[in-house]
């Protein structure tokens, strides 16, 4: 259990000798610890170093004498290859050979004899090495002092599941909430903790979460992935200084060239196709389960849908997946793309378990929040759900698709840059859980789908010289965009056709998140004072969401988010091995947060009064690793950690009142553990692994809601609102163990929970959920049990395994009925315990092809996950079968690298280039907007456009040519086009009557600027260190998309015409395209005499054009009514009347006349818009370009 460090533990070394050699060949028998896929990435150069990198990873020894090794040199090799496998690649062309005997792989040449002895030259003083940071990551929870787990690529492939939320059963203590109604995306719960932000989920160190409304059900907080393209998934249980995340961390690597490109070859292509059961295409409108009696005096009879049970034959396929990898590996670079498609209709329920059952019970008291009702014949629902066994669940539909690109460099010295894209497009049913989380609602197929769209650019810049400890460079800068749009969740009016959209118009939220993070680990030697790890890293997190277009005016009531937050941090910590024996660890993280709550409605001091905030904290960790004897280590950690509210609780969100009086959570997490690995466990070549711990966080401070009481003017009104209880507590008991002999394999793992307690006060908890908090469908399962067992046959070309996993009951109970605001605002989501039975095979047809077939839910068992937030079963019995092809060769792709410049060495810059480039603009807009004729007016005037455009990043690419003089002045051209996602809106508010000094609009104009580009020539001068500064100027080209939304009275009746509000009543749309000047300068730095890297800034004008609006209206005012006077009639008296009564009754009545006249308002009269606006840009942009 020691790890290598680099120079760490030295005092672990073992002088291996190697006096006779038996000589080996390649074909040789690999061991199990030799069959495992483990992930390397060993650059080319001397094959000793490459060696030693190889153990770490391998988590083996090897045996060599130095003369063999002297003068030997490797290509490197990169990816996920089994040891032996990489061991082959990193020999190739050297003419040594090599035998694995348990875990030591022996090095030889059989070109020399074997003679040699003791201690001579010919002895080679090697680290021990049983556990490395970059070991393979299969066996890296058993060899790390901390609660950690990985999910390999191989067991995502395997137990894939239907949902990405699948790829987590199994993991003990880890699950993923709303499986089955999460629109292809995860919302990981570690050790009962879930949502906003309490478990930190990147991609490729990228993160895409948002928060979705699920009415009083609560909320799905969603990261979307696509596990076809995944390479393998790092988990941290807890918190770590390193991360923001108070109860654990999920790291998702996608895949890249490695992962592709076979060892010894250059190139490589994976192909893979799948096709599934058990599905159905959607049938909008269709309905399932059964309709229930509605009232005492309904027929008591449970009618049930004509349609749903038609599930196809388990050799009917109805659902299919696609994907293609490709990737280029060379010396100094890597290259690779992949897409993947994935296509399922509506799955069905499996036939054994508690589906939908009516049952007439006989008279009945069915009480609800308020009262109760006597039914003389109740028909009661025995089952979980409303679904029948067997049965097709409605809206469980999804189509996915997915991109990757990558471009690695690696320029020498241990200095490597990566760019890569990812992206994520969907469709999926997705319903509003709070329409459906009881057993007698009936679902229904509904008539649109909810659309995903998630864009994700990485740069990744890693340093880490072989010679030089106290150096491991790594940072990250990234940046996503996600769209949300799904079918209408507040109100139903206005419809979208009534304001010029058209129908079947999607709401939903458009969120932008950028962050940046550096870290460093040295390893520092202290000769007999032992050696020490000092990591120290800072990170920015910055997250912006707004309602989509027409999103706030289409959903009425429902408050959507318009908000942003930011957060910072820096870490430092240490580990320090006094002893062979010894470590201890220490952290600390300071982290502060900042948020801007830009809704109008919670703008207010009514609702809001304290719309920005921020705060920091400390955050500190300590820990003791014991390792008595060499396989073993003890490990006790302590943490002390923060969390700030999320983007959600600091603002105005849904139906949520701000709090602003809430207090970030302090989680108080223990940690008790041992690992133990031993090689011959039971057979000489076998090996063993365990993990067992035991964890108690006291989260002080945990963030709840609740439904409660509010004080008005007067008068007490309800809303609800998150606020603090005193704290959570969560302990248990976790199990895992690995153990491989000649081609079995068998994985288990467990965990059950001792305590979770919610408390309301500091002396009043209670293992019970609270009536109105998220955590209600948060609580995990008791207990969960998971077995997963693989063997090879048929030298290792047949592979048969499967995994069962049993699921407990709910570990605690629900409804503090006692606690203030009790109502029950979420329906808790029942499950019972069931087993899952999985089966796959995997067939290698030769070096190329290999087929696979999987049956999920063998034994047909319908039941209902945990974590779930609508009530519906899980699928059925469902058979995939695949095929995979994987082809290369070892053909010299074109070098594109060569090796870097020397100093003082000039660079010719004469030739063509293209590269690609990322960066930052500053826009603003002016202008003058008038009536459509032209003429003046102030009302038309307030919409004049003065505003700085926002999400103010771009990415793009660029190419030109340079032609460089013998005095050193290059001269060129380029041409770049560049994304951008400018976007901006100019607000003109009401001035019409009693509206006027409102803030109430009148017109909004919305501006977004999509794409630009630039064709600019080049001068400058080239130095003779490789710089090149050079100005430039040109034209410039840019797209822009206008919309104007009009508005009039909300309000007006009578004879006011301006009312107190305004609504949006009609929207145009105009697209421009712009051309324009661009002049700037910037400089450019040869790496070597193929690639550079460049930065510049341009300063660009677009000179004002015209877009016209022509429903503009003259203002906000409805038609309006006045009554006037306009003459009298002359009544005789009512002879009864005079007869009777006498006097004045006897006397003609003048009765005056009045006429109601009926006056258009400013909002009838369509005088339209005439907006002529300018556009200034100021661009920094960075840039990568290769020259050919």
């Amino acid at each position: 259990m020691r790890r290598d460090g680099r120079g760490i533990f030295r005092k672990a070394r073992l002088a291996l000798f190697l006096g006779s050699t038996a000589l080996a060949t390649a074909g040789h028998g690999a061991p199990a610890i030799a069959q495992q896929q483990v992930s390397y990435n060993i650059p080319a150069g001397s094959l000793g170093l490459a060696l030693t990198t190889w153990a770490r990873a391998s988590g083996m020894k090897f045996l060599a004498s130095s003369q063999v090794l002297s003068g030997q040199r490797t290509q490197g090799l990169s990816g996920s290859y089994a040891p032996h496998q990489a061991l082959d690649a990193l020999l190739r062309g050297t003419n040594l050979a090599y035998n694995i005997s348990g875990s030591t792989a022996t090095i030889s040449d059989p070109g020399q004899s074997g003679a040699g002895s003791g201690a001579s030259d010919d002895v080679v003083v090697l680290d021990v090495i049983t556990v490395s940071d970059a070991g393979n990551p299969v066996y890296r929870p058993f060899e790390t002092a901390a609660p950690v787990a990985y999910i390999s690529q191989e067991t995502i492939e395997r137990f894939r599941g239907s949902s990405p939320a699948d790829i987590f059963r199994g993991t003990p203590g880890v699950m993923s909430g709303e499986a089955r109604n999460g629109a292809g995306a995860i919302d990981v719960n570690i050790r009962g903790m879930q949502g906003f932000g309490r478990v930190a989920t990147t991609i490729d160190g990228a993160e895409n979460g948002v928060t979705v409304y699920q009415g009083y059900q609560g909320l799905s907080n969603r990261t979307y992935v696509d596990p076809d393209l995944l390479a393998g998934i790092e988990i941290t249980k807890g918190s770590d200084v390193a991360s923001r995340g108070i109860a654990g961390t999920v790291t998702m690597r996608t895949l890249d060239a490695g992962d592709i490109v076979k060892p010894g070859e250059t190139w490589g292509v994976r192909v893979k196709g799948e096709f599934g059961t058990n599905s159905a295409e959607p049938e909008a409108g269709a309905k399932g389960g059964y309709l229930w009696p509605s009232t005492p005096w309904s027929a008591p009879v449970a009618v049930p849908s004509a349609s749903g049970m038609d599930r196809p034959g388990p050799f009917d396929p109805r659902n299919g997946s696609a994907s293609f990898a490709a990737g280029v590996k060379e010396e100094n670079y890597d290259l690779f793309a992949a897409y993947a498609y994935r296509n399922r209709g509506n799955y069905f329920a499996g036939t054994n378990g508690p589906g939908a059952s009516p049952v007439n019970t006989g008279p009945k008291s069915v009480c609800g929040t308020y009262v109760c009702t006597d039914w003389p014949s109740y028909v009661d629902n025995t089952g979980l759900t409303n679904y029948r066994a067997g049965e097709e669940v409605l809206n469980t539909q999804l189509e996915t698709e997915s991109w990757i690109t990558k471009a690695t460099v690696r320029f020498g010295d241990g200095h490597s840059l990566q760019a890569g894209y990812t992206g994520y497009r969907a469709e999926a049913g997705d319903l509003l859980a709070s329409r459906f989380t009881g057993e007698r609602g009936q679902p229904r197929q509904q008539n649109q789908s909810a659309g995903t769209t998630v864009d994700t650019g990485t740069l990744r810049y890693r340093w880490n010289p072989e010679d030089n400890d106290l150096i491991d460079l790594k940072s990250n800068l990234w940046t996503t965009r996600l769209e949300l749009r799904n079918p209408r969740r507040g109100s139903t009016i206005p419809t979208p056709e009534s304001i010029g959209l058209p129908a079947g118009y999607r709401t939903g939220s458009d969120t932008v998140m950028w962050g940046a993070d550096a870290t460093n680990t040295a390893h520092l030697g202290f000769e007999q004072y032992g050696a020490l790890d000092l990591t120290s890293g800072v990170s920015y997190l910055s997250e912006d969401t707004r309602p989509s277009g027409y999103s706030q005016a289409l959903e009425g009531w429902l408050n959507l988010r318009d908000a942003q937050r930011e957060e910072a941090a820096v870490f430092s910590k240490v580990a320090y091995q006094p002893l062979d024996w010894l470590t201890l660890n220490a952290g600390l993280r300071y982290s502060h947060y900042w948020s801007d709550d830009r809704s109008t409605n919670s703008n207010s001091s009514y609702v809001n009064p304290e719309p920005q905030r921020d705060e920091g904290g400390f955050s500190p960790s300590v820990g003791v690793t014991v390792e008595p004897v060499d396989g073993a280590q003890f490990y006790v950690n302590y943490s002390n950690a923060l969390r700030f509210p999320s983007l959600f609780e600091a603002g105005s969100a849904f139906t949520i009142i701000p709090n602003p009086d809430l207090k970030p959570e302090r989680s108080s997490n223990w940690e008790v553990g041992v690992n133990y690995v031993r090689d011959g466990l039971f057979a000489a070549e076998d090996q063993g692994m365990l993990k067992f711990s035991y964890f108690n966080w006291d989260v002080k401070d945990y963030v709840t809601r609740e439904f409660r009481a509010f004080q008005g003017d007067g008068y007490e009104w309800y809303g609800m609102q998150v606020y603090n209880i005193d704290r959570a507590k969560f302990a248990g008991l976790e199990f895992s163990a690995l153990y491989q002999n000649a081609g079995f394999t068998a994985a288990f793992g467990a965990n059950y929970y001792l305590d979770i307690e919610y408390c309301r006060t500091a002396n009043n908890c209670d293992s019970k959920t609270l009536y109105g908090d998220y955590a209600t469908n948060q609580v995990p399962p008791e207990y969960m049990v998971n077995l997963t067992v693989s063997q090879k046959f048929l030298d290792d070309a047949l592979t048969l395994g499967g995994q069962v996993s049993y699921i407990g009951p709910r570990a605690i109970g629900h409804g503090q009925v006692t606690a203030q605001g009790a109502a029950q605002f979420i329906t808790q989501i029942n499950w019972k315990p069931y087993v899952l039975v999985d089966l796959f095979a995997e067939y290698k047809i030769n070096d190329d092809l290999t087929a696979s077939l999987r049956v999920e839910n063998v034994t047909d068992e319908y039941y209902v996950d945990p974590l779930g937030l609508v009530n519906q079963p899980g699928p059925g019995r469902t058979f995939y079968a695949g095929l995979t092809g994987r082809f290369g060769g070892d053909q010299k792709p074109p070098t594109l690298m060569p090796p870097l410049r020397s100093a003082g060495q000039g660079v010719d810059w004469t030739g063509l280039y293209a590269g690609f480039h990322a960066g930052g603009v500053l826009a603003h807009i002016d202008g003058t907007t008038t009536t459509l004729n032209g003429l003046p007016s102030a009302i038309a005037a307030t919409e004049s456009a003065d505003l700085d455009l926002g999400d103010n990043y771009l990415w793009g690419v660029q190419g030109g040519f340079n032609y460089q003089l013998a005095n050193g002045f290059v001269f060129g051209m380029e041409a770049d086009v560049s994304k951008t996602y400018l976007s901006g809106s100019q607000k003109a508010l009401a001035t019409e009557g009693a509206l006027a000094g409102t803030d109430m609009l009148q017109a909004e104009t919305r501006y977004d600027i999509d794409l630009m580009a630039s064709l600019r020539g080049r001068i400058g001068y080239a130095f003779d260190n490789g710089l090149f500064l050079y100005a430039t100027g040109g034209a410039a080209f840019a797209r822009e998309n206008m919309k104007r939304d009009q508005y009039i009275s909300a309000d007006a009746w009578g004879s006011d015409s301006y009312g107190t509000s305004t609504k949006i009543f009609s929207t145009e749309s105009v697209k421009i395209d712009r051309t324009g000047w661009t002049i700037g300068g910037g400089a450019e730095y040869a790496i070597n005499d193929r690639w550079s890297i460049k930065a510049d800034y341009t300063f660009t004008r677009f000179a004002a054009r015209t877009a016209t609006f022509a429903n503009a209206r003259a203002g906000v005012g409805k038609d309006y009514t006045t009554r006037e006077r306009t003459g009298t009639t002359i009544e005789p008296p009512n002879e009864f009347l005079c007869e009777i009564l006498g006097g004045d009754f006897c006397l003609p009545t003048e009765t005056p006349v009045y006429t109601t006249t009926t006056h258009p308002g400013s909002s009838s009269i369509a005088n339209g818009r005439s907006a002529s606006d300018s556009l200034d840009l100021h661009m920094v942009k960075v840039g990568l370009n290769y020259r050919f």
